[in-house]
């Protein structure tokens, strides 16, 4: 689930061969591999989608375990390992174009929490002779199968494991030609795993691994057998992304927020030692990329008030330059944008939280702005960073420039403070994701230009949901006004993966469900809401508004609603994503400066 961004649908993936001479790729559901100079492409394996699809991630696998492929070469090109997806007893949801006069109907395979999920397994094919096999034990059953690659040698495939309940992740290595997988490395949380890049493999067998066993997410370094040889990085902060390894220097090259929270890194660490060093030395955000031999890089590195700029360096001699002369801020200078502001307020358990704070673009002395808070507030996202979002970045100035006061808060729950952090979300959304946007509310009330009687919360997506649990959950008068855009209403409606991730199935904890769930607190509704979705939602349903709506009409809360034709969850249409934020200003203001 994403801030206002498109789910991605059933994924098409293809990749060109090592040596470049045959492509892959994977269309209707079947997996097709195509000749350099000809003009027919040949079947590989037989799919059919949506029931059965081979050699592409299905909705599921896409948008909640960051799947981005379903085929993996080997490195001299003979073989493919592949997903094969059984769907046929996953339900299918109704998506309805209702603009023709004959209205069509899109049936998208989602499995609903609690429902069933498609089965997965790994399958291996030879490109020259098309012949399949499955790999033993790498079948998913009602879990996930969210990693899949090749070992250096090209012998073995290794793939991921992860139960249904998402309790436990496990890496297995299956020499081809055997009847057996073996373990190699296994990790449990009381609360769920999260999951991140898959093994690393060095050219000698070894590999690195992503683990949060200590609570932060940091590198480890196993043998080829699965033993464990050494941390690599330890601390109270969490690593991103393994990056690249310089096997001459003995160097591993990954993303961190080392020095602050909000930052991201450029660093690297001694596979003989873990020792560490942080090599960008500007504050912000390096987004890397390393070289396949580990001697050069590309940083898009940016600041919160800096636009990208992008440098290239050698990572053996420490030369680095600008790859193109730094372009002026046009927008900031042509718009005359408001820098704004890190603050920080604590949460009732002391914990330190960060926020961003902007001021209205022409302050008088004296005077009193209303607010506008921003929530996202769920797993998996980071509002508050020190970086330039260029399409966010733009839709935070809307608010300052027409004389508010805009504010985001990252509360308990959200994206790279550890697993501590995170688990808060363990059985219940809303309560302490409220809790912490009330403690920013409370340091907002303090600055003397806040008018602290007129304050307006709007979320996209998982902040949808939290500005309708907000107005159910706090009493009249502590918000005026609220914007909920593709909002979760019911979580019944959403998928297994993410929901059953933290809440469990609805068998084991219904009550946790209907307490996580702002359709059922629809009568105590604290302020007028305007409720705003795409009508062909693949990610969050617009049945989640439609819920919410008959539940309002029931009580006679007063609301107003927005609806997208032909839109997703992102609303992406130049027109209807104007008119989003259009209808969203003239609504605070409608509220909140009168």
């Amino acid at each position: 689930m994403g801030r206002g961004y498109p789910a991605p649908g059933h994924e098409k993936s293809f990749a060109f061969s090592p040596d470049g001479a045959r492509l892959a790729f994977s269309d209707g559901g079947s997996l097709y591999v195509l000749d350099n100079g000809s003009a027919k492409a040949r079947l590989l394996v037989k799919g059919s989608a949506p029931d059965m699809i081979c050699g592409a991630p299905d909705w599921l696998y896409a948008e909640e375990l960051d799947v981005k492929t379903g085929l993996w070469w080997s490195h001299d090109g003979r073989k493919i390992a592949f997903l094969r997806f059984d769907e046929t007893k996953v339900p299918s949801y109704p998506l309805v174009d209702q603009v023709a006069i004959h209205p069509k109907v899109q049936p998208q395979k989602y499995p609903q929490a609690g429902d069933a999920n498609p089965a997965v397994s790994v399958g291996v094919v030879d490109v020259q002779t098309g012949k399949p096999e499955t790999l033993p034990g790498a079948e998913s059953g009602q879990g996930y199968i969210p990693r899949v690659g090749w070992t250096p040698n090209d012998k073995a495939v290794v793939f991921m494991k992860l139960n249904r309940d998402q309790t436990w992740m496990a890496l297995y290595k299956n020499v081809l030609g055997t009847n057996e997988s073996r373990l190699l490395v296994k990790d449990t949380q009381k609360t769920w795993v999260n999951v991140f890049q898959g093994p690393w493999f060095l050219k000698d067998g070894r590999f690195l691994w992503l683990s949060e066993r200590t609570g932060y997410c940091h590198i480890y370094l196993y043998g080829p057998d699965g033993k464990l040889i050494r941390p690599l990085t330890h601390g109270t902060w969490v690593v991103d992304r393994i990056l690249g390894v310089d096997p001459e220097k003995g160097w591993v090259y990954f993303s961190a927020n080392a020095t602050s929270p909000l930052d991201e890194d450029f660093c690297r660490t001694s596979l003989a030692t873990g020792h560490m060093k942080i090599l960008s030395k500007m504050k912000g955000w390096h987004n890397v990329e390393v070289s396949p031999e580990g001697r050069y890089f590309v940083d898009r590195y940016s600041n919160v008030t800096t636009p990208p700029q992008i440098y290239v360096g050698d990572l053996h001699n420490g030369s680095r330059r600008r790859l193109f002369a730094k372009a002026p801020d046009t927008l900031s200078s042509k718009y005359g944008f408001v820098k704004p502001q890190f603050v920080t307020v604590k949460a009732d358990d002391g914990t330190t939280l960060y926020g961003k704070l902007y001021k209205p673009a022409h302050m008088k002395p004296g005077k009193k702005y209303p607010v506008v808070i921003e929530v996202y507030g769920g797993p998996g996202i980071q509002l508050v960073t020190n970086r330039w979002v260029r399409y966010w970045g733009v839709s935070e100035q809307l608010f300052p420039a027409d004389g508010y006061v805009y504010f985001q808060l990252d509360n308990r729950g959200s994206f790279r403070r550890g697993k501590t952090f995170e688990d808060s979300d363990y059985k219940r959304f809303g309560k302490t994701e409220l809790e912490d946007q009330l403690a920013g509310l409370k340091y907002l009330k303090t600055l003397p230009y806040v008018d602290g009687s007129r304050v307006g919360i709007w979320g996209w997506s998982y902040g949808g949901f939290m500005t309708l649990y907000a107005l159910t959950h706090v009493p009249a008068g502590t918000f005026k006004a609220g914007v909920s855009v593709a909002p979760v209403t019911n979580w019944l409606n959403y998928d297994t993966c993410y929901t059953e991730r933290y809440l469990k199935t609805p068998k084991e904890d219904p009550e946790g469900y209907k307490k996580s769930s702002p359709v059922h607190f629809a009568a105590d509704l604290s302020a007028p809401v305007l409720i705003q979705q795409g009508l062909m939602d693949s990610n969050v349903h617009f049945g989640n508004s439609v819920q919410m709506v008959k539940a309002l009409l029931k009580t006679g809360k007063p609301f107003w609603m927005a609806y997208y034709p032909q839109q997703s969850h992102g609303i992406r249409n130049k027109a209807d994503h104007t008119s989003v934020y259009a209808r969203m200003l003239e609504f605070f203001n409608r509220h909140l400066k009168h």
